[in-house]
């Protein structure tokens, strides 16, 4: 599974599984690490003011601000595989299976 989310400018970001990273691809195409410590990301959404939330087997939310820095947020939750953030028009985009925290 490939999960991916873009941001307010338009840039792509791709979860690595297999460095437990997220990368950054932008417009112009250069690639970067964004994050790194994060555990197995099962969804990704962004927030109006930057933030990336990310969700992942270890039933975890975790934040990574624009600077990318990866902290949790919130307790474990029972089950934490798909995401959504209400975007500015009012809108939900759903990303990534269930588990619920108002963000």
């Amino acid at each position: 599974m490939v999960v991916v989310a873009t941001n307010a400018a338009g840039e792509l970001y791709e979860a690595d599984r297999n460095t437990y990273s997220i990368k950054k691809l932008s417009a112009t195409g250069a690639v970067s690490t964004f994050a790194t410590g994060l555990n197995n990301a099962q969804g990704m959404a962004f927030a109006t003011d930057g933030t990336l939330y990310v969700t992942n087997f270890s039933q975890r939310l975790q934040k990574v601000s624009p600077a990318g820095v990866v902290s949790f947020f919130g307790p474990p939750m029972d089950s934490a595989n798909f995401i959504a953030v209400q975007t500015v028009k009012g809108h939900r985009r759903q990303t990534g299976a269930s588990g619920r925290r108002k963000v």
